[in-house]
Protein backbone atom coordinates (compact mmCIF):
# COMPACT_ATOMS: atom_id res chain seq x y z
CA UNK A 1 0.00 0.00 0.00
CA UNK A 2 1.11 3.00 -0.60
CA UNK A 3 0.22 6.85 0.42
CA UNK A 4 0.19 9.90 -1.70
CA UNK A 5 -1.22 13.63 -1.34
CA UNK A 6 -5.19 14.06 -2.93
CA UNK A 7 -3.03 16.60 -4.83
CA UNK A 8 -0.41 14.24 -6.16
CA UNK A 9 -3.02 11.96 -7.39
CA UNK A 10 -6.04 14.09 -8.50
CA UNK A 11 -8.17 11.48 -10.17
CA UNK A 12 -8.78 9.75 -6.83
CA UNK A 13 -10.82 13.02 -6.02
CA UNK A 14 -14.16 12.06 -7.01
CA UNK A 15 -14.24 9.04 -4.82
CA UNK A 16 -12.96 10.71 -2.15
CA UNK A 17 -15.67 13.07 -2.15
CA UNK A 18 -18.22 10.87 -2.70
CA UNK A 19 -16.87 8.29 0.29
CA UNK A 20 -16.94 11.40 2.95
CA UNK A 21 -20.26 12.79 1.90
CA UNK A 22 -22.19 9.59 2.18
CA UNK A 23 -20.45 8.82 5.83
CA UNK A 24 -20.18 12.53 7.29
CA UNK A 25 -21.68 15.51 4.81
CA UNK A 26 -25.06 13.96 4.92
CA UNK A 27 -25.49 14.58 8.24
CA UNK A 28 -24.89 18.28 8.11
CA UNK A 29 -27.78 19.93 6.37
CA UNK A 30 -25.88 22.38 5.06
CA UNK A 31 -23.61 20.23 3.29
CA UNK A 32 -23.31 18.67 -0.54
CA UNK A 33 -21.63 16.20 -2.60
CA UNK A 34 -20.68 19.85 -4.34
CA UNK A 35 -19.22 21.35 -1.35
CA UNK A 36 -17.35 18.45 0.15
CA UNK A 37 -15.57 18.37 -3.42
CA UNK A 38 -14.99 22.02 -3.35
CA UNK A 39 -13.36 21.47 0.73
CA UNK A 40 -11.09 18.87 -0.68
CA UNK A 41 -10.03 20.96 -3.21
CA UNK A 42 -8.18 23.39 -1.09
CA UNK A 43 -6.16 20.71 0.07
CA UNK A 44 -3.55 21.91 -1.63
CA UNK A 45 -0.29 20.64 0.42
CA UNK A 46 2.28 18.24 -0.09
CA UNK A 47 3.92 18.74 2.67
CA UNK A 48 2.27 20.72 5.35
CA UNK A 49 -1.29 21.15 6.97
CA UNK A 50 -4.11 21.29 5.28
CA UNK A 51 -3.28 17.78 3.44
CA UNK A 52 -5.56 14.58 2.27
CA UNK A 53 -4.07 11.60 1.89
CA UNK A 54 -4.84 8.80 -0.38
CA UNK A 55 -4.23 5.35 0.16
CA UNK A 56 -3.75 2.91 -2.67
CA UNK A 57 -3.17 -0.72 -2.82
CA UNK A 58 -2.47 -1.34 -6.73
CA UNK A 59 -4.67 0.74 -8.60
CA UNK A 60 -7.11 0.80 -6.28
CA UNK A 61 -8.44 3.51 -4.12
CA UNK A 62 -8.55 2.08 -0.53
CA UNK A 63 -8.67 4.83 1.95
CA UNK A 64 -7.94 8.37 3.16
CA UNK A 65 -7.61 10.82 6.08
CA UNK A 66 -6.96 14.62 6.33
CA UNK A 67 -4.63 16.40 9.02
CA UNK A 68 -6.21 19.87 8.89
CA UNK A 69 -6.01 23.20 11.08
CA UNK A 70 -9.50 22.80 12.98
CA UNK A 71 -11.97 19.97 13.00
CA UNK A 72 -15.12 20.73 15.56
CA UNK A 73 -16.21 24.37 15.78
CA UNK A 74 -16.55 23.62 19.22
CA UNK A 75 -12.92 23.61 20.24
CA UNK A 76 -11.30 26.02 17.85
CA UNK A 77 -8.97 26.22 20.91
CA UNK A 78 -7.38 22.71 19.42
CA UNK A 79 -5.26 22.14 16.50
CA UNK A 80 -4.47 20.56 14.50
CA UNK A 81 -6.84 17.27 13.34
CA UNK A 82 -6.66 13.83 12.20
CA UNK A 83 -10.03 13.84 10.14
CA UNK A 84 -11.62 12.52 7.69
CA UNK A 85 -10.60 9.00 8.18
CA UNK A 86 -11.70 6.71 6.13
CA UNK A 87 -11.19 3.20 5.06
CA UNK A 88 -13.22 1.59 1.62
CA UNK A 89 -15.98 -1.04 3.30
CA UNK A 90 -14.40 -4.61 1.48
CA UNK A 91 -10.66 -3.34 2.81
CA UNK A 92 -12.07 -2.87 6.42
CA UNK A 93 -10.72 -5.47 9.11
CA UNK A 94 -7.19 -5.78 7.20
CA UNK A 95 -4.95 -3.35 9.20
CA UNK A 96 -5.55 -0.35 6.48
CA UNK A 97 -7.65 2.23 9.08
CA UNK A 98 -4.34 1.31 12.00
CA UNK A 99 -2.08 1.99 9.27
CA UNK A 100 -3.58 5.16 8.24
CA UNK A 101 -3.16 6.74 12.00
CA UNK A 102 0.00 5.53 12.41
CA UNK A 103 0.87 7.52 9.04
CA UNK A 104 -1.05 10.45 10.19
CA UNK A 105 0.62 10.65 13.28
CA UNK A 106 4.42 10.04 11.78
CA UNK A 107 3.54 12.73 9.45
CA UNK A 108 2.28 15.37 12.06
CA UNK A 109 5.76 14.34 14.00
CA UNK A 110 7.66 15.76 10.59
CA UNK A 111 5.73 18.99 10.45
CA UNK A 112 7.16 19.51 14.20
CA UNK A 113 3.95 19.16 15.89
CA UNK A 114 4.07 18.00 19.03
CA UNK A 115 -0.38 16.89 19.74
CA UNK A 116 -2.50 15.72 17.49
CA UNK A 117 -6.59 15.84 17.74
CA UNK A 118 -9.11 13.93 16.38
CA UNK A 119 -12.94 13.61 17.59
CA UNK A 120 -14.92 10.37 16.77
CA UNK A 121 -18.36 8.92 17.67
CA UNK A 122 -17.90 5.65 17.39
CA UNK A 123 -14.04 4.58 17.71
CA UNK A 124 -12.63 6.14 20.67
CA UNK A 125 -11.61 2.23 21.82
CA UNK A 126 -9.86 1.40 18.60
CA UNK A 127 -7.98 5.27 19.06
CA UNK A 128 -7.36 4.02 23.14
CA UNK A 129 -5.68 1.09 20.91
CA UNK A 130 -3.32 3.36 19.56
CA UNK A 131 -2.59 5.34 22.34
CA UNK A 132 -4.97 8.34 22.23
CA UNK A 133 -6.07 9.55 25.36
CA UNK A 134 -9.73 11.14 25.66
CA UNK A 135 -9.73 14.94 26.53
CA UNK A 136 -13.28 16.11 25.79
CA UNK A 137 -16.90 15.77 24.59
CA UNK A 138 -18.58 17.79 22.83
CA UNK A 139 -22.12 17.73 20.48
CA UNK A 140 -20.99 17.57 16.48
CA UNK A 141 -22.76 17.21 13.45
CA UNK A 142 -26.02 16.76 15.88
CA UNK A 143 -24.29 13.89 17.57
CA UNK A 144 -21.93 13.62 20.73
CA UNK A 145 -18.06 12.86 20.00
CA UNK A 146 -15.60 12.31 22.09
CA UNK A 147 -12.19 14.43 21.07
CA UNK A 148 -8.95 12.36 21.79
CA UNK A 149 -5.24 13.84 21.21
CA UNK A 150 -1.77 12.04 20.83
CA UNK A 151 1.78 13.50 21.68
CA UNK A 152 3.68 12.68 18.56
Amino acid sequence: MELFALKQKPEYLDQVAEWLYLEWGMKTADSSLLTVHEKLKTFKNINKIPINYVAVKGDKLVGTFSLMLFDPPARRDLSPWLGSLYVEPTCRNHGIGTFLVDYAVAAARSFKIKKLYLCTSTQEQMYAKLGWKPIDEVRFRDERVTILEICT
